[in-house]
C-alpha cells in the first residue's frame, strides 16, 4: 500500500481497495475533527491517542510513512487539510452555557443539602 502511495496512485483509491475500515467506500475519510495538541489520552475527540499524534505529525497532503500500530491492525493516515478550531458565537452559546452552569449549581447545592441531612440525621429505634 505505502508503494503504491509512494509512486503516486491517490490515497482513496488505496483506500477502497485495502482498507477494511467501516469508511472505505468513501476512500477511508473521516470527519472533521479537533483537539488540542500535544494529543493527550482521552482528549483526541475519540481518535485512538496513537492516531492522534501521528495526525499532528502530518502536514496538509501528507500521509503516514509507517503503518500506525492499533491494537492488531494497521492504519496509514493522510491528513487532507488543517483548519483553525471553530469556535460558535457567545450569543449562540450563551443559553447552553447558562444552563449547563445553573446545573451545576443545582448538583453543587443538592449534594450539600443530602450532606448536612445526613450529618444532622438522628436514628431512632
Amino acid at each position: 500500500m505505502l508503494g503504491q502511495l509512494k509512486s503516486g496512485r491517490a490515497f482513496d483509491e488505496v483506500a477502497r481497495q485495502y482498507s477494511q475500515a467501516s469508511n472505505r467506500t468513501a476512500g477511508g475519510e473521516m470527519e472533521w475533527s479537533s483537539f488540542k495538541t500535544p494529543a493527550r489520552e482521552g482528549q483526541t475527540a475519540g481518535i485512538p491517542l496513537p492516531l492522534a499524534q501521528a495526525l499532528t505529525q502530518l502536514k496538509a497532503g501528507e500521509y503516514t510513512r509507517t503503518a500506525v500500530a492499533i491494537g492488531s491492525g494497521r492504519v496509514i493516515m493522510k491528513l487532507d487539510a488543517v483548519r483553525p478550531t471553530q469556535l460558535q458565537p457567545y450569543d449562540k452559546v450563551k443559553d447552553q452555557v447558562r444552563q449547563q452552569l445553573e446545573a451545576a449549581e443545582q448538583q453543587k447545592a443538592t449534594s450539600v443539602l443530602v450532606a448536612k441531612l445526613i450529618k444532622d440525621a438522628k436514628i431512632e429505634r
